[in-house]
């Protein structure tokens, strides 16, 4: 993991099924391949609250848990 990418809060790390490793980034949800070094946007910030907590289903389903203020 780069953090001269600005991978900055890295938490919630999880693997799929194919390997692609999926992590919580800043707030958002970005995978990283197998074959490749730099993340890929999976869910924006802006579509969360407050995640803390993700898992990838067998299926390739991802879950993310989030803590809400509302």
């Amino acid at each position: 993991v780069h953090t001269r990418k600005g991978l900055k809060a890295l938490s919630g790390v999880a693997c799929g099924p194919d390997g692609t490793a999926y992590a919580l980034v800043g707030g958002a949800v970005v995978a990283f391949a197998r074959d490749g070094k730099d993340p890929r946007p999976v869910i924006a910030a802006d579509q969360l609250q407050n995640p803390w907590r993700l898992t990838v289903h067998a299926n390739g389903d991802i879950s993310v848990a989030e803590n809400s203020s509302k």
